[in-house]
């Protein structure tokens, strides 16, 4: 999954459905965990347990943890383009519901480990 163009439009829903498609079953949460994401277009809840994964529209009433970004930097963290501590540091992304900074970004780190995107260059290229 390469760089998303500029003059593309995104849609959240087409990255939560990539999450699904590049889950590593192989990476596990050592305690079940529910996230919910603030994207562009909407909510969504992600929930893993053991090395299940499961991703669904609309804002979980239990979650763990509450992530609120745009799409594009959601893809930057995925692709390894944007590091978790710098991402909350800059407040490009906003961690909720963890108990200090450094829980946050542990937690965000934790979520985004459960998936193998490619790593991208600067220049969008894997």
């Amino acid at each position: 999954m390469g760089r998303l163009p500029a003059d593309v439009a995104t849609r959240s829903r087409w990255l939560v459905a990539a999450m699904l498609a590049f889950h590593d079953e192989t990476r596990r949460v050592a305690r079940p965990t529910t996230w919910a994401l603030h994207l562009t277009d909407g909510e969504f809840t992600v929930r893993a347990q053991g090395g299940d994964l499961t991703v669904a529209a609309g804002a979980p009433d239990d979650a763990d943890l509450q992530i609120t970004t745009e799409d594009e930097q959601l893809h930057r963290l995925l692709t390894h383009l944007l590091d978790p501590q710098d991402a909350v540091a800059t407040g490009a992304v906003t961690v909720e519901g963890a108990v200090t900074v450094e829980g946050g970004v542990s937690e965000l780190s934790r979520l985004i480990e459960l998936f193998s995107f490619p790593d991208l260059d600067p220049a969008g290229t894997a």
